[in-house]
């Protein structure tokens, strides 16, 4: 049986995942992840699905993920700054759009670069 591979991009700046602030009034994040996550939330449900394909997607999945992150004058950096499992924790805003849950992802690849052109997140996505 032949996998399906699919090629999905959200068109929003790539942000590293902040780390939650826990206090007795609840969990808060970064302004600048909160910002990002309310983008997506309005970004990832506009997603068309390719044809002959459902989103959410269920099964086992294979995801390869691009982060191109927008350079700034300035950066002598040959990366973008941030650690790539930290991009890696903000696919959760795919969770019930284009996956069920990201408990599906058995195997996962990351990578962040500099956009050549427009911001965004690369999904490949193989279901195994």
């Amino acid at each position: 049986k032949k996998k399906k591979k699919l090629i999905v991009i959200l068109p929003i700046q790539p942000y590293v995942a902040s780390r939650p602030r826990v206090t007795r009034w609840g969990v808060f994040y970064g302004k600048q992840y909160t910002a990002f996550r309310k983008e997506a939330e309005s970004v990832v449900p506009s997603i068309e699905s390719p044809e002959g394909i459902t989103f959410p997607l269920k099964g086992e999945l294979y995801v390869k993920a691009y982060f191109h992150c927008k350079k700034p004058r300035t950066s002598k950096l040959a990366y973008p700054r941030g650690d790539v499992d930290n991009f890696l924790k903000t696919l959760d805003v795919c969770n019930t759009y284009i996956w069920e849950d990201d408990r599906q992802i058995i195997k996962l690849y990351g990578e962040k670069l500099w956009a050549k052109d427009c911001p965004r997140i690369e999904l490949e996505i193989t279901q195994l």
